[in-house]
């Protein structure tokens, strides 16, 4: 009797482990406080959901987020999911960091429909699917409606040009107080991608070829486009000196009617809305060669490593999934939500919050988003370009020097780049 009993205790015992026992799926990502905030929600309501698992928060800051997953990776122990940037996902799975989704796609029965195919197709290699879109933006133009009426201006069209735009940038430039020092400048423009990508997509130009081994900064196109850039502020005085601009930054000097207009995502959307002396709204970006715009984008992706990649799809397809993105979205949403049913709602397109034409950033994304330059070592081109950008813009170097060295420099980084990759 005595060892019935033994054996029941221990079954009983072995019985309650295996009702406890959960499956740890470690997932990474980056942001704010107040995404912070919505994973932890996200985290709550999908265990709640599925008491078979355990999700565990590691977040990282945006600066550091690639270079800690590959330490990560090498030392065996990468995150089973991960926030993917789009422009870091080619080489990712090119080096097979992450695992194809294809087969899990299918067995769980997800509705690739749910998402814009464009979207997709960022998170695709060699024809299968390695990652699952979280969201995106498309850069549009933010300006200062008020500005525009008391300039007597009309607000920008769909398919205003640089003309356009540089005819409105000097009728918005002025010395409100009489003093000679201009007070309010047309445009925003500093060393920064979202500011100066938009510019060279639309001239046909780029920083990187299309397979992202070879510098573009000498074609004539890309030539142009920072011409441009730089003529805003030294020749047309229609944007801040780069000491200026800097003192108040994109954010304040919006807010503080230093200048009508800056090319900007989603996720000054937020941050706007905090402004309640003047009204603001979105509108494309001026072309000059042709109609695109800067898309950005995160998704979700499964490590190679992960010894749980079932587990691991549930939380990514919860994620993904309507009920998921409407908790990432919202009128407040840094980003559009990557569900089509989500975006196209009135949880992301509110009429009555501001810029009131949330369907814009659905247009644009669908008709006109293009990807920004995707290599391996892509935080270090931007920091070569940019500083380059910088010695331009102070007036250091001229548009052609400057590009000259830094596409010497640039070409350099990623042949070493892709050397290290095998490539």
């Amino acid at each position: 009797m005595k060892g019935k009993r033994i054996v029941m205790l221990f079954v009983v015992l072995l019985l309650s482990i295996m009702v406890v026992a959960k499956v740890p799926i470690k997932f990474s990502f980056w942001g704010s406080q107040a995404e912070i905030d919505k994973v932890k929600l996200l985290k709550e309501t999908f265990e709640a959901q599925n008491p078979d698992i355990e999700i565990i928060l590691e977040h990282i800051p945006g600066n550091e987020y690639e270079q800690k997953l590959m330490i990560e990776a090498v030392a065996g122990n990468a995150p089973d999911v991960q926030t993917i940037r789009e422009v870091s996902f080619m080489y990712l799975a090119m080096g097979n960091y992450y695992l194809p989704l294809d087969s899990l796609i299918k067995k769980f029965s997800l509705n690739l429909e749910d998402f814009y195919p464009n979207l997709l197709e960022m998170y695709k290699y060699n024809g299968k699917i390695y990652a699952l879109p979280r969201e995106f933006t498309p850069v549009v133009t933010y300006y200062n409606k008020a500005m525009f009426d008391e300039a007597g201006l009309e607000y920008p069209s769909s398919d205003w040009t640089w003309d356009d735009f540089l005819k409105i940038c000097k009728a918005l430039t002025k010395d409100t107080d009489g003093d000679g020092e201009i007070d309010q400048y047309g445009v925003f423009m500093v060393p920064w991608d979202a500011l100066y990508l938009p510019l060279l997509f639309t001239n046909d130009a780029n920083i990187l070829t299309e397979d992202g081994r070879k510098s573009r900064l000498l074609d004539p196109n890309t030539i142009e486009a920072f011409q441009f850039a730089y003529d805003l502020i030294h020749k047309y005085k229609v944007a801040p000196p780069l000491d200026e601009a800097n003192t108040y930054g994109w954010i304040n000097g919006f807010a503080q009617k230093k200048f009508a207009m800056i090319f900007q995502g989603r996720w000054a959307t937020p941050i706007y809305l905090q402004i309640k002396d003047f009204e603001w709204g979105v509108a494309p970006i001026p072309y000059n060669k042709k109609r695109v715009t800067v898309m950005y984008s995160s998704g979700f992706g499964i490590s190679a490593q992960s010894k749980y990649p079932e587990e691991a799809f549930r939380w990514i397809a919860f994620l993904t999934s309507e009920e998921g993105q409407k908790i990432w979205g919202g009128s407040d949403a840094l980003v559009v939500p990557a569900n089509r049913k989500v975006a196209e709602s009135d949880n992301f397109i509110t009429p009555d919050v501001l810029p009131k034409n949330d369907q814009l950033f659905l247009d644009e994304a669908k008709n006109y988003g293009q990807v920004p330059p995707r290599t391996p070592s892509f935080a270090m081109m931007y920091q070569i370009v940019d500083r380059y950008l910088n010695e331009i813009f102070i007036g250091l170097r001229t548009v052609e020097d400057g590009l000259k060295a830094a596409d010497k420099e640039l070409q350099k980084m990623l042949d070493r780049s892709w050397k290290r990759l095998g490539f």
